[in-house]
């Protein structure tokens, strides 16, 4: 089974390098990053399987980089948690809603951080491996992505949620991934 990999994008060479020391030593394997452009190369070569981002990168914002990855589709296959000094609630909600699954402030507990990945990293796995036993109705045309269970309607490939009316219910990213995860494994 291959390691884990984890791309940890600060503009703090400390951080990264605290972080990365930390997480190899847990068996990661991990891309230490200080700019967005390095991220979105890196998404081109070798797609980590979860993104550790701080929002206070100097020239960029880590939240128009969380925007980005949202934008190409990567969010849902792809963890994120914000690792950062903004630490208002306001920061955090919009953090959470523009599809990130965790959001930490600094200073933090590196075991609370590493707990945080593993539990990050086993929602990603879940949902991009448990199609097997859905007892959710799939839909049998072009998209098997979509579920239909107690009136609601759950589309993986688009990210969205609607309800026996048809509206649109808005989830956070870690929310999503755990309804898909409950929609496709009931009990």
């Amino acid at each position: 089974m291959s390691l884990a990999h984890i791309a940890i994008l600060d503009d703090e060479p400390d951080i990264t390098a605290l972080l990365g020391t930390y997480l190899r030593s847990h068996s990661y394997r991990v891309s230490e990053l200080h700019q967005g452009s390095e991220l979105m190369a890196l998404m081109q070569q070798d797609t980590p399987n979860l993104v550790l981002l701080d929002l206070g990168l100097p020239g960029e914002d880590g939240l128009t980089i969380a925007r980005q990855l949202r934008e190409i589709g990567a969010i849902g296959r792809l963890g994120l948690i914000i690792v950062s000094g903004r630490g208002d609630a306001v920061d955090r909600v919009v953090g959470l809603e523009i599809g990130a699954d965790d959001y930490i402030t600094k200073p933090f507990d590196l075991r609370e951080l590493l707990a945080r990945v593993k539990a990050v990293l086993r929602l990603i796995e879940a949902a991009t491996t448990g199609g097997g036993g859905a007892r959710a109705v799939a839909d049998r045309g072009a998209n098997h992505d979509r579920l239909h269970f107690a009136g609601f309607t759950l589309d993986r490939a688009a990210r969205q949620l609607r309800g026996r009316n048809g509206c649109e219910i808005v989830l956070t990213g870690g929310e999503f991934d755990l309804l898909a995860v409950f929609a496709l494994h009931p009990g």
